[in-house]
């Protein structure tokens, strides 16, 4: 609770109070590409918007020009993985780890696994020959 409560000082101090949020709701952010591999994080963040998504927020034309340009020199990663506030440090997360959630196995069993999805939620997967399952 003192990260949030930390967090929204912040903000009143910047002249930002729309920016607060409710001190149960921050978390930690991590991002990662497609084999699992942390590109970057964010602790102690509110669990919406910010520069990773450009489209979201209160915004204006050059506010939203700003974040699509940095976006643009950042990979741009398929997983995005929130945690309890803290949990960042505690686990001793860095750049270029794979995290245990994302590993090579859980990957190859459920993330890239087309089969393991419920059939009424996948897309149908068009096969090299040309024919299609469901």
């Amino acid at each position: 609770m003192q990260i949030a409560k930390d967090f929204n000082q912040q903000c009143l101090q910047s002249g930002r109070p729309q920016d607060m949020v409710p001190e149960e709701w921050l978390c930690d952010t991590i991002f990662c590409d497609e084999k699992g591999i942390v590109l970057r994080m964010r602790e102690n963040s509110p669990p919406y918007g910010g520069e990773d998504e450009p489209e979201s927020g209160v915004t204006t034309p050059e506010l939203f020009k700003i974040r699509k340009k940095k976006m643009e020199q950042m990979k741009p990663h398929r997983f995005v993985v929130t945690a309890p506030a803290g949990y960042i440090a505690k686990a001793g997360i860095k750049i270029g780890t794979v995290l245990p959630l994302l590993s090579k196995e859980k990957m190859e069993k459920i993330f890239d696994n087309h089969f393991a999805q419920p059939k009424n939620y996948r897309e149908p997967l068009l096969l090299p020959d040309g024919r299609v399952i469901k």
